[in-house]
């Protein structure tokens, strides 16, 4: 088992890594990957406002799709019972469209009754994550290692459970001079 070794905050890394080629991430991909300087931290607050802003746009929808739910799942459950008892849906709709038209209002109803189920507490995830949230330099440095496949490059992982919008320098290169991220690096939904 590897002991866990205290390597302090990025912050202070990063100071001792100017010019040095460097890959940031956390979780799952990396931030901002290139040599170190000011720009690249200029990058790796872009990245950083872009994910922030895009959790609260997702608490925000939530929040909004819950309202909807709460407010349209009584509506549709007494749609419902018009349909009358349905135990045996084979035989209680004649045609096509009628047993077409009750299924459609049961997905409704399922997936009003998942988000009434599922969002607060994602909402709650969210809220807290924002309001507790630590900026990348300010993180504790988990681990620092010497890339295997491109020598010279240094890996450091922070804390965080993030998943950076890059897999490698050539992805975020990409980005710098177009301005387009892969869907492939895209694994969080994070569009930078």
């Amino acid at each position: 088992m590897k002991k866990k070794v205290n390597y302090g905050i990025l912050r202070d890394i990063l100071a001792k890594c100017e010019g040095k080629i460097v890959r940031i991430g956390s979780s799952t991909g990396y931030y901002v990957c290139g040599k170190w300087s000011e720009d690249l931290e200029k990058d790796l607050a872009t990245i950083e406002d872009r994910m922030k802003n895009q959790r609260r746009n997702s608490v925000a929808k939530m929040k909004d799709e819950l309202a909807y739910a709460r407010k349209n799942l009584p509506k549709l459950k007494k749609e419902l019972g018009a349909f009358g008892d349905v135990a045996n849906i084979n035989t209680r709709f004649k045609t096509l469209e009628e047993k077409t038209s009750f299924a459609e209002l049961m997905k409704r109803v399922n997936m009003y009754k998942a988000k009434i189920e599922t969002y607060p507490s994602k909402i709650r995830d969210g809220e807290r994550y924002l309001k507790n949230y630590t900026p990348f330099l300010d993180r504790e440095v988990v681990d620092i290692y010497k890339s295997a496949i491109k020598p010279g490059e240094v890996s450091i992982l922070v804390s965080g459970g993030e998943s950076g919008p890059f897999w490698d320098c050539e992805e975020f290169n990409r980005w710098k001079t177009t301005g387009i991220i892969s869907s492939e690096s895209n694994h969080m939904g994070v569009k930078v």
